[in-house]
């Protein structure tokens, strides 16, 4: 029988998914809607198997075959701050089950921003890219051309997507997608207005432009805050493991 840990991520992320978990009626299965949105886990014996693994509440989306972005908090959680001895990471695209081990993609290495600063999660550096050991089978995402966000329209709508609990036992997550308004913009984030749909939490979970494979930003913290990933900070540090639009 499996077990699952759920590991405890630093830096005022959450624990169990969607953080308005009241709010989760609203949302609708995302299906092969937004496959590039991924979940992380992680094994914790024989790396060959998934009897015993490691969860949190920490995400990633594929932006290439080999390369998946996630915020700097979870490459720091999954790295530093685990107090397990881990012996492979993967991650999950199969939206109905955050730890399948059967379509997951093995992580090889994980990269940090080299001016991440935990005491600013909201800084264009909260920022890693994990690389995965094989090329995946599953379809990613386009990153924005730089600027992009300043180019949409008030009140653009975009989908907000994540795994969050289906109603069942705690695992496994299912991946769900809620609609959302463009709201607050500065220099290096956005913020999401609520609007018919729900708007997921979690750290690392991605928001896309509606109905295709745009990516427009990622989650960074409960608070909703989400990282443009159309800043020159973010674009190059991205321009050393991706081609950019």
């Amino acid at each position: 029988m499996s077990r699952t840990w759920r590991l405890g991520v630093g830096f005022g992320l959450l624990l169990t998914g969607l953080a308005a978990a009241p709010a989760l009626a609203a949302c609708a299965p995302d299906g092969t809607g937004h496959p590039a949105e991924s979940f992380i886990f992680a094994q914790i014996q024989d790396p060959a198997t998934c009897v015993e693994y490691l969860t949190s509440a920490c995400e990633a989306v594929l932006i290439s075959p080999t390369v998946a972005i996630t915020t700097g908090d979870c490459v720091v959680s999954w790295t530093v701050n685990t107090g397990f001895n881990i012996t492979a990471w993967w991650i999950s695209n199969n939206p109905n089950d955050n730890i399948d081990c059967g379509t997951a993609d093995r992580v090889d290495s994980w990269h940090l921003h080299p001016n991440y600063d935990p005491a600013n999660p909201e800084s264009p550096f909260n920022i890693g890219v994990i690389v995965l050991a094989a090329a995946s089978t599953h379809p990613y995402a386009s990153l924005p051309a730089a600027g992009a966000l300043d180019l949409l329209p008030h009140d653009q709508a975009l989908d907000a997507v994540a795994y969050v609990d289906n109603g069942g036992p705690i695992d496994p997550l299912s991946r769900f997608v809620g609609t959302a308004a463009l709201g607050k913009t500065t220099q290096y984030t956005f913020k999401l207005r609520k609007a018919a749909g729900c708007t997921p939490d979690t750290a690392g979970s991605g928001v896309f432009l509606p109905g295709g494979q745009d990516l427009m930003g990622i989650n960074l913290d409960s608070r909703g805050t989400q990282l443009r990933l159309d800043s020159p900070e973010v674009r190059d540090f991205l321009d050393d493991f991706v081609t950019l639009p």
